[in-house]
């Protein structure tokens, strides 16, 4: 599953104005489809977040099947 996560969660009230998301809600989100053992490719963050939207991922939960798209390419 392609997912982009574009903004971090101190920026929520921006999300629901773009349609864009957050770490927390695209956490969220991912729990009402109750599709856990779907590998999800993370994309579309905005390059001054890059780290924070990092940080509040691993944060949220397991992220083991995660991956963020930096540099064209997914990590691992």
């Amino acid at each position: 599953m392609f997912v982009e996560t574009s903004f971090p969660g101190r920026l929520e009230p921006l999300v629901h104005q773009t349609g864009r998301l957050t770490p927390g809600v695209l956490i969220k989100q991912l729990d009402q489809l109750d599709k856990s053992e779907v590998p999800v490719k993370i994309f579309h963050m905005k390059p001054q977040y890059l780290e924070e939207i990092s940080a509040e991922l691993a944060s949220c939960r397991d992220t083991a099947g995660y991956r963020m798209a930096t540099n064209g390419s997914f990590s691992k």
